[in-house]
C-alpha cells in the first residue's frame, strides 16, 4: 500500500482563532433559531417560507443567467434554462404571496418523503442478507413507524407541520452544538505522509470531517 510505505507523522494543528469564533457564532445562531422554532408560534412556518423563497430565487436567477449567457449550450438548452429559471423565480414569489399554501405543500412533500424513507428501510431490512437479524428487524420496525407517520401527516397537515417543526428544531440543535464544539475544541488537521509533504504534495485529513 502507498500509505504504508510513507513515513507517517502525526501533528495536531489548531484552526485559526477567527475560524473558531465564526464556528461558535454560527452554532449560537443555530441554537437560537432552534429555540425560536420551538417556542415562538409561526416562526417555523416563516423560516420554511424564507428558506424556500430564497432557494427558489437563487436557483431561478442562476438558470436565467446561465441560459442567457449560453456558453457551451445549444439554443434549446438555453431556452429550457431560461424557462425553468423564470418558473423558479415565479414560484419564489408565490411562496411569499401564498404562505399558507406553501406550508401545506411542504407538509405534503414531507409525507411523500416519509413514504419513500419507510419503504426504503423496510426493503433494506428484508433484502439485506448479510446484516444481523436484529439490525434487519430494526430497519423493518423503523420503516413501518415512518410509513405509518406518512398517513396522518398527509391527512392532517397540522400534525405534519408539527413533525416538520420538530425535525427543523432537531437539525438546528445538532448543527448548533456541532459548530460550537468545533469552535471550542478547534479543528485538528493531521498530515498523512511526511515524505509526500517533502515532495510538495498536500495530504491533510480533518478530524472534524
Amino acid at each position: 500500500m502507498i500509505l504504508g510505505s510513507l513515513k507517517l507523522k502525526q501533528e495536531a494543528i489548531k484552526a485559526p482563532k477567527y475560524v473558531r469564533i465564526i464556528d461558535i457564532v454560527l452554532g449560537a445562531i443555530s441554537l437560537i433559531f432552534a429555540g425560536l422554532v420551538l417556542g415562538v408560534p409561526g416562526f417555523a412556518a416563516t423560516l420554511v417560507i424564507v428558506f424556500l423563497s430564497i432557494a427558489l430565487l437563487i436557483a431561478g436567477m442562476e438558470g436565467i443567467i446561465v441560459g442567457a449567457s449560453g456558453r457551451g449550450l445549444s439554443g434549446g438548452q438555453r431556452a429550457l434554462r431560461i424557462i425553468v429559471g423564470l418558473i423558479a423565480v415565479g414560484l419564489s414569489m408565490a411562496v411569499i404571496v401564498f404562505p399558507i399554501s406553501t406550508v401545506i405543500s411542504t407538509t405534503l412533500l414531507l409525507s411523500i418523503a416519509f413514504i419513500f424513507l419507510g419503504a426504503g428501510a423496510i426493503g433494506k431490512g428484508i433484502t439485506e442478507k448479510f446484516m444481523p437479524g436484529w439490525a434487519r428487524a430494526m430497519y423493518v420496525i423503523v420503516g413501518l413507524i415512518v410509513l405509518g407517520l406518512s398517513i396522518p401527516v398527509m391527512v392532517y397537515p397540522i400534525f405534519g407541520f408539527a413533525i416538520l417543526k420538530s425535525l427543523m428544531a432537531a437539525v438546528l440543535i445538532v448543527n448548533g452544538i456541532g459548530y460550537i464544539v468545533a469552535g471550542a475544541v478547534g479543528v485538528v488537521y493531521v498530515p498523512l505522509g511526511q515524505e509526500m509533504l517533502k515532495r510538495g504534495g498536500k495530504a491533510w485529513e480533518s478530524d472534524a470531517a
